[in-house]
């Protein structure tokens, strides 16, 4: 009798113990099969501005976004022509200020706040600029690997060493290292929103007004100091700060961001094999990874490039 009632107890333990961790899992997809994790569950934004939409977001919609037929929500400060999309929401920031820096902080801090509010079940929110080319792909097979019920703030680090900042306070320098927005930064859907005290649009302009930091390192600066998380450097995040036209044709499938820089001809050096008019390299590019241009039509010939 002895020995029933000390099994009966040793499962009641179990049960109760079993309760106790499922109350603590702060996300129910914790048990929800792998493949829950859908495009669905990253929130992609692109920023662009009332000066660049005209010749950034065409090419935009011509290349990556139109051939990945996934959901990409652009913002810019006012209202901009476009012709209607299945794979673009269109949301105005309202964000106007004379000084560029201000304006770029104010767009920032939007699309991360709009994020909290209208992508609720968004696993991760990722922000680029209009002259980026995504793989969404590889960006989505690169997410996979972490898991999202954890902090993680991941890019690509402008400067080799850490950025600091002097604190106010105790006038002690505070080192750091942040995502470069040009390449492109992604947020886990918990630290998003353990910066939610952050990026309201007026706040986070006050904050980059007194700081003097540019948008990408003010984020970088809180989610070091404030928030206390590392940046999860990747090198598959490319911007026009580097040299493009040095990166090898064979690795340009596996990268997650390229950009261009036309006024110092700065871009992804691939052969004109599809004789396809593209100063940027973008079109080339979906007729790499995608063997198939919304525009151009090219035969995929990926075996040539390498």
């Amino acid at each position: 009798m002895k020995m029933r009632w000390k099994h009966l107890c040793a499962l009641f333990s179990i049960f109760f113990l079993i309760l106790i961790v499922l109350k603590l899992v702060p996300d129910k997809e914790w048990f929800q099969p792998k493949n829950s994790f859908t495009d669905e569950r990253i929130a992609v934004f692109v920023r662009t501005s009332t000066q660049t939409a005209k010749t950034r977001l065409p090419l935009l919609l011509q290349t990556w976004i139109g051939s990945s037929n996934r959901s990409v929500i652009v913002t810019s400060p006012g209202h901009v022509d476009h012709k209607n999309s299945t794979h673009v929401s269109f949301v105005q920031s309202n964000c106007f200020s004379k000084n560029r820096r201000l304006n770029q902080c104010c767009q920032l801090a939007f699309s991360l706040s709009y994020s909290i509010r209208e992508f609720p079940t968004a696993f991760w929110t990722c922000h680029f600029d209009d002259d980026s080319f995504v793989n969404t792909g590889q960006l989505k097979t690169y997410l996979s690997q972490f898991s999202h019920l954890t902090d993680y703030y991941i890019g690509r680090n402008s400067l080799a060493t850490p950025s600091s900042v002097i604190n106010k306070e105790d006038k002690r320098q505070h080192y750091f290292y942040f995502a470069t927005g040009g390449a492109g930064l992604c947020l886990s859907r918990p630290l998003l929103m353990k910066l939610k005290s952050f990026v309201d649009p007026g706040q986070y302009i006050s904050q980059c007004d007194q700081t003097g930091l540019s948008d990408d390192v003010l984020l970088g600066y809180l989610l070091s100091k404030e928030v206390g998380v590392r940046l999860t450097i990747t090198n598959r995040l490319h911007s026009h700060l580097e040299d493009l036209s040095a990166m090898k044709r064979e690795l340009l499938q596996k990268q997650i961001t390229l950009s261009y820089n036309l006024n110092y001809e700065n871009k992804v050096s691939l052969p004109n094999m599809w004789n396809i008019d593209d100063s940027t390299g973008f079109k080339r590019l979906t007729c790499l990874i995608y063997g198939v241009g919304v525009s151009q039509s090219c035969e995929s010939t990926t075996h040539k490039l390498v």
